[in-house]
């Protein structure tokens, strides 16, 4: 990945200064939540496509396409829509998977909050068509954790010109990039001076990278942290950054209107209160269910890819790869 890549999107963080994303979860004002079980869309008309419908999930879902799991998932929602579903893991946070919806290469997509705030931003033509409910909340969080053992024990520590290796995701990642950023701007860490900002490309590279060594902190959402890594032995909460709403699928705005009901439809319907959507839900991906996405929902992701976009991006460099075992090549 170039620096030029880096950068896609205008994400200058030392705009990110008193932005962060707090608070209560905007769907609480939803009376009495959502339940997907009794969500009916009424009588929707049959939809055609001339080939599968294309959906991309996050890069993070890669190695899960490559080992079938998405298998269940498909079928459920082929069932449900009436058509084909093909899912793909999209490459990178970035905005090349707008770009294909722009370009019809992809139907739907799951984007980040911060990938969807940049394209509204853009002016990209996306429908919106429901956010995740992932580990029982349709929102999540932003940590900044150590290594167990570690001589950094609060945002403190990071003070005084010693240059400790942070490891962020991506431009276009909210958790692992953006309000990491913010939070440290917020507390007067000098960018480049007191931490060398270092990109790695995904949430499991930067938690990998901090427990072989190469970097001294690691952003990383709540969801990593829940489902996959703990933070019972290795790693250690250096700071809560903040919260913000999970993620959000889209589809492009020139999409069969009739396709597109089904498909939100579908996925409104899509929960773990329900076996056969649970189960498929469950080979697959953390995510309990789908909720619709409220008026100005994304609205406090978006201000901050406004001010970011008017500003220069924040020095970083790509992370070193990992060291071979053994001491080197043979």
């Amino acid at each position: 990945m170039t620096r030029r890549a880096l950068f896609t999107g205008g994400l200058a963080l030392a705009a990110l200064a008193g932005c962060r994303i707090e608070g209560e979860d905007p769907l609480a004002s939803f009376g009495g939540g959502f339940d997907p079980l009794r969500h009916d869309a009424g009588t929707l008309a049959p939809a055609h496509l001339d080939g599968p419908l294309r959906m991309a999930v996050p890069p993070y879902y890669a190695e899960e396409l490559a080992a079938g799991s998405a298998q269940a998932l498909e079928r459920y929602l082929e069932v449900a829509c009436g058509f084909e579903v093909t899912l793909s893991a999209s490459a990178a946070y970035d905005q090349g998977v707008v770009r294909q919806l722009a370009a019809g290469e992809l139907d739907v997509a799951e984007l980040s909050p911060y990938q969807y705030a940049d394209a509204v931003r853009m002016r990209a033509p996306l429908v919106p068509l429901a956010a995740t409910v992932t580990n029982g909340s349709s929102s999540y969080g932003s940590y900044l954790v150590v290594r167990a053992g570690s001589p950094l024990r609060t945002i403190d520590d990071l003070r005084g010109g010693k240059r400790v290796r942070v490891a962020l995701v991506a431009p276009l990642s909210t958790s692992g990039y953006a309000l990491p950023l913010a939070f440290l701007i917020d507390h007067g860490i000098r960018l480049g001076t007191d931490v060398e900002l270092i990109v790695s490309g995904g949430h499991s590279a930067s938690v990998t990278a901090l427990l072989d060594g190469r970097v001294d902190v690691a952003a990383v959402s709540s969801d990593l942290l829940i489902g996959s890594v703990g933070l019972a032995g290795p790693l250690t909460v250096l700071a809560k950054v903040g919260r913000l709403p999970n993620d959000v699928v889209v589809a492009r705005a020139d999409l069969d209107p009739a396709a597109l009901s089904l498909v939100q439809h579908a996925l409104l319907r899509l929960s773990i209160h329900d076996a056969a959507a649970r189960s498929a839900l469950r080979a697959f991906t953390p995510v309990d269910g789908f909720v619709p996405v409220p008026q100005g929902y994304y609205d406090g992701v978006l201000a901050l890819a406004e001010r970011a976009a008017r500003l220069p991006p924040p020095p970083v460099r790509a992370l070193e790869p990992a060291p071979l075992e053994g001491g080197g090549a043979k």
